[in-house]
């Protein structure tokens, strides 16, 4: 049975982007680098938000020199990037699928562990030379991917199997159990098993109870290299500066978000504050399809703890352009913004600032003109000249539309 062709990894060859599944990787401190091996990395650009701020945002790369990487400053953090590898603070992420790395008929993983990128391999699947003397924890199971397939090529590993985990085991194309056909939907032409993720599933609603019951489907897509093994997000997950958080909730990758930080037609009927921050894969494809939004922009760096802001003192900003019912309201990027009152000269009504109105605040004071927005005091001129009457397009940033299509549902 064919199945994906796994390139081997070479950890600093080739620069590859960081799947979602394995955002949690992590590196160990390497020596300085010379001029050949900084020619070989496209660093990109400085274009990024946080770029010239001496720690490297790019989520290419992982070590001590980084900042708080995200896939927005991917080769827009340049200057910052190059210094600190060049000082070996950090090194480029192993290049791997979304299965993580895949070897000789082996799922090493990815490296999540704790323990990842010390030199000694702490899955316990494998034994020999190359392993840790600590004891061995199931925690570990395909989560040490770079240690143990270091020693893995140099022979200091063998394979000894056992229990895979739910990231490991089915990531080998002829070890991946189907099941039957005995669920409602099967034999339709998509994959309704949530284990999988990929363009052969159903856009609609994914249930457990389909769960090894939909094979005919499933496998047909996985042989026409339509489908992977769903691998949950481990690490917080950021996308157009909002923080999704991770997969730890108990209803990820249902094609529904479920964390009631969102709102939208991507929403689960019920949503629950134990699922907030806790259902990133669900929301974060929701977000990019443009059928959630979230329902407070102060809430953008929120997860389920609570814990993130984007200003030093403490307030919560709008820091990419936000649109809600077809305005694009902008960032918080005003020396008025967060005040209280809203100092976009394009609105007018209750909510309003009394003093002077600035050209300089337009789209700069998002947070307070949303909320008298929402409060339903403020109204869009209508004479605001060609700058200022913007329309309800894709936003700048994200390419998104504030409102999509429904999606698919039975």
């Amino acid at each position: 049975m064919l199945g994906f062709v796994f390139l081997r990894i070479v950890l600093s060859g080739l620069l590859g982007f960081a799947p979602v599944g394995a955002s949690n990787v992590q590196t160990a401190p390497v020596t300085a680098v010379d001029a050949a091996d900084l020619a070989a990395i496209d660093f990109g650009d400085d274009a990024g938000e946080w770029a010239n701020d001496g720690e490297c945002d790019d989520s290419r790369f992982a070590g001590m020199g980084m900042g708080a990487p995200s896939d927005d400053h991917i080769g827009h953090d340049a200057s910052d990037c190059q210094a600190v590898f060049a000082q070996g603070l950090i090194s480029l992420r192993p290049q791997q699928g979304k299965d993580g790395v895949f070897e000789d008929g082996i799922a090493f993983g990815d490296d999540a562990s704790h323990w990842a990128n010390d030199g000694e391999c702490d899955d316990p699947r494998f034994e020999g030379e190359g392993m840790t003397a600590t004891d061995l924890l199931d925690a570990d199971i395909a989560h040490d991917a770079s240690d143990c397939l270091a020693a893995w090529r140099d022979g200091r590993l063998s394979y000894v199997g056992g229990e895979d985990g739910p990231d490991a085991a089915v990531a080998t194309p002829g070890m991946v159990d189907f099941g039957d056909d005995a669920g409602q939907w099967s034999g339709d032409g998509e994959c309704d098993d949530k284990r999988f993720t990929g363009p052969g599933m159903t856009s609609t609603v994914l249930l457990d109870e389909d769960v090894g019951h939909d094979a005919s489907d499933c496998r047909a897509a996985w042989d026409a290299q339509e489908l992977e093994m769903f691998v949950p997000q481990t690490g917080d997950l950021v996308i157009d500066g909002v923080n999704f958080g991770d997969d730890s909730g108990d209803w990820t990758n249902d094609n529904q978000c479920d964390d009631p930080r969102f709102v939208g037609e991507g929403m689960t009927d019920q949503p629950y504050d134990a699922n907030r921050g806790k259902d990133a894969s669900d929301c974060a494809a929701a977000w990019q399809a443009g059928t959630v939004t979230l329902n407070d922009p102060a809430e953008a760096t929120d997860t389920a703890t609570g814990t993130g802001t984007s200003s030093e003192d403490g307030a919560q900003r709008i820091t990419t352009p936000w649109i809600e019912d077809g305005v694009d309201f902008g960032t918080d990027s005003g020396a008025w913004a967060n005040d209280g009152e809203c100092d976009d000269p394009r609105f007018s009504g209750e909510g309003m600032t009394a003093t002077t109105l600035l050209d300089s605040d337009i789209r700069a004071d998002a947070s307070d003109c949303l909320a008298a927005w929402r409060a339903g005091g403020l109204t869009l001129s209508e004479t605001t000249g060609a700058d200022r009457d913007r329309p309800a397009t894709d936003s700048p940033a994200t390419g998104r539309r504030s409102i999509a299509n429904t999606p698919g549902q039975r």
